[in-house]
């Protein structure tokens, strides 16, 4: 039993519940369901208060009493990638000094992780942090990532976020079918530049963990100290290409902020044109996957927090003066 992680009494009334807005918003009758489904395996023995989150692509989040967050896969290919996330964490949570969402039960329905607090790292959050609070931030997200490629986690997936010149090759193919017929002049001549940018870069790299998906809403903070104090959703975590997370960070925080990883993270100047690169496709290959799925939100994937100050590639990394 968690009976220290939760509120633990007599039965009484029935739970508080609230939805939250976000895809496929559930009724409330849902959420009741969800919670039964928890209380049912004994791994909590009371829920005073449940929350609804249904953002997730992957995932429908119920939070229980603002302590615990139950993780419902929406499909058994999304239970596939929970099982697999769910052992990379328990092996990775001794590899890294940061708090991850390591599973305190996990069965074939859902996952239970005690709920990470902290603000998102957005990139209005991060510009807005005391000269300390944001070297203290960018150091503990360095450090984190150089953590992650160091850890030893044997017979690890590839993970499906990595990237090579064949995959480019490949979403160009995609994006020439759905999306530039829809783009105008300017547009077309970007899309050229960029896939031409493709073929003279070298993607040689020694794989090693990647998390893969380092949106701003992953990425919690301490607003007053600026301490990472959490990174979530390793759903599409595995061996890769680690210029996918630097490409990530780039396309959120712009290199003026990025660019101070490297006190903590050195191999981010050797990742940076090719994480440049595909920060620059992030827009496009989500375009592509909105188009080709009938799913227009993930059009809107990167509205409100798209970095704009990314340095050219072969210049040196970091912000330029």
């Amino acid at each position: 039993m968690l009976d220290n992680c939760v509120r633990v009494g007599q039965p009484g009334p029935m739970t508080e519940r609230s939805d939250a807005d976000g895809r496929g918003s559930a009724s409330q009758a849902s959420i009741d369901d969800l919670v039964a489904t928890v209380l049912a395996t004994g791994a909590v023995r009371d829920v005073r208060k449940a929350r609804l989150v249904t953002d997730g692509m992957q995932h429908i989040v119920v939070v229980l009493d603002e302590q615990l967050v139950a993780r419902f896969p929406r499909d058994e290919a999304a239970a596939v990638s929970l099982r697999d996330e769910t052992a990379l964490l328990t092996r990775l949570a001794g590899q890294v000094t940061v708090p991850v969402p390591v599973p305190v039960h996990i069965d074939q329905r859902f996952s239970l992780h005690r709920m990470l607090l902290g603000s998102v790292s957005s990139r209005a959050a991060v510009e807005s942090l005391s000269p300390v609070a944001l070297e203290r931030l960018l150091d503990d997200v360095g450090r984190f990532l150089s953590e992650l490629a160091a850890a030893d986690v044997p017979d690890l997936a590839t993970s499906p976020a990595t990237t090579s010149v064949d995959q480019l090759r490949q979403l160009r193919v995609r994006a020439e079918a759905c999306v530039v017929p829809l783009m105008w002049r300017h547009q077309r001549a970007w899309f050229e530049e960029t896939f031409a940018a493709v073929e003279s870069m070298s993607f040689e790299h020694t794989p090693s963990v990647i998390h893969g998906d380092l949106a701003p809403y992953h990425v919690l903070h301490d607003p007053e100290s600026g301490q990472l104090t959490g990174v979530l959703d390793f759903g599409v975590s595995g061996l890769g290409d680690p210029a996918v997370d630097l490409g990530c960070l780039l396309s959120v925080w712009g290199e003026k902020l990025a660019g101070g990883l490297v006190r903590q993270w050195a191999a981010a100047v050797a990742l940076a044109d090719r994480g440049r690169l595909l920060a620059t496709i992030l827009p496009l290959e989500w375009a592509v996957t909105s188009l080709e799925t009938q799913a227009t939100d993930l059009a809107l994937a990167h509205l409100g927090h798209l970095a704009i100050d990314i340095n050219q590639i072969g210049s040196p990394f970091g912000p330029i003066a």
